[in-house]
């Protein structure tokens, strides 16, 4: 018999300003989280057994907010394996937890500095498998860090496309907790533990500014292929000039600029992480309002 997918339901809500930014960038988030959450059940399946294979199904789309309310089938499971328990039961409420448990654990952290910084979510995702009798299971096996730490960028990456007044929050029985997309892992943990090779691309690209880095000690936000970016800026007598004065950049201009894009790769060939770098800035180009500004304040 197979499970109803109402006993493993989970909502995705995302928030967005209406009228503002990219309007393909909620769809854009709203399907690379699906396909985040769906990629994190099908490797913690594998920790239990080799016939367990999840299958998310959209139920519903509410208006308003984008709002999916999304099921999990889960697929049968030869009869010799279910033993003495409701083997399908338990499978659906430890990943109805444990994604709740990694969501939430995200939402208080603002870095991964370390790899010994998971170790509390390892802990919690443990007493998950306890508390849900997933333990009981004799091929049950821990979660690897490395898997945990790469299935935690794979959210990262699905929340690239939103602007910062946007939000998603994953809800269920077990509990709500809201995605972080300023969680910050550091490069030397992207590096060690999650690339295999490194690809790097370079040359003049148009960036749209969405906060330039008044201070000098920060990155600076651009709108790039359609995605939040942050950039460093390695043009310094450029960004003196900027930060003296003699130069306006304003949030909607762009800047004509040599881009280097440090692309890398992870071991099943996705793209874990890109690091972007403008080497020289060629030009300012005014956004549409200063050139509106601009054409009426002649005409005046």
């Amino acid at each position: 018999m197979t499970s109803s997918a109402s006993d493993y339901d989970y909502e995705l809500y995302l928030d967005f300003r209406k009228s503002e930014g990219d309007p393909s960038r909620v769809f854009h988030a709203m399907g690379g989280m699906i396909d985040a959450l769906n990629n994190l059940d099908r490797d913690l399946g594998k920790l239990i057994s080799p016939y367990y294979e999840p299958q998310i199904i959209l139920e519903n789309i509410y208006t308003g907010s984008l709002r999916a309310k999304l099921g999990e089938i889960l697929r049968e499971i030869p009869d010799d394996a279910l033993k003495d328990f409701e083997l399908k039961k338990i499978l659906g409420h430890f990943l109805l937890k444990t994604k709740y448990l990694i969501v939430k654990w995200c939402e208080a952290k603002e870095a991964i500095d370390d790899m010994d910084d998971i170790k509390e979510l390892e802990s919690q995702i443990e007493e998950a498998a306890e508390s849900t009798n997933v333990k009981r299971i004799p091929a049950y096996s821990s979660i690897n860090r490395k898997d945990l730490l790469n299935h935690i960028k794979r959210i990262q990456n699905a929340m690239s496309p939103l602007e910062e007044f946007d939000s998603i929050e994953y809800r269920s029985v077990v509990g709500d907790a809201r995605f972080n997309g300023q969680l910050a892992i550091s490069s030397q943990v992207i590096s060690d533990w999650l690339t295999k090779e490194v690809h790097t691309t370079q040359g003049p690209r148009i960036l749209k500014v969405k906060k330039p880095d008044y201070l000098g000690k920060s990155k600076w936000a651009f709108r790039y292929n359609g995605h939040a970016i942050e950039a460093k800026i390695s043009d310094i007598p450029w960004l003196v000039d900027f930060q003296s004065g003699n130069i306006s950049v304003n949030p909607g201009d762009s800047i004509r600029a040599e881009l280097k894009e440090d692309i890398a790769f992870g071991y099943e060939g996705e793209i874990v992480h890109v690091w972007y770098d403008v080497l020289e800035v060629y030009e300012v180009i005014p956004g549409m309002r200063a050139i509106q500004g601009g054409f009426f304040d002649s005409k005046g």
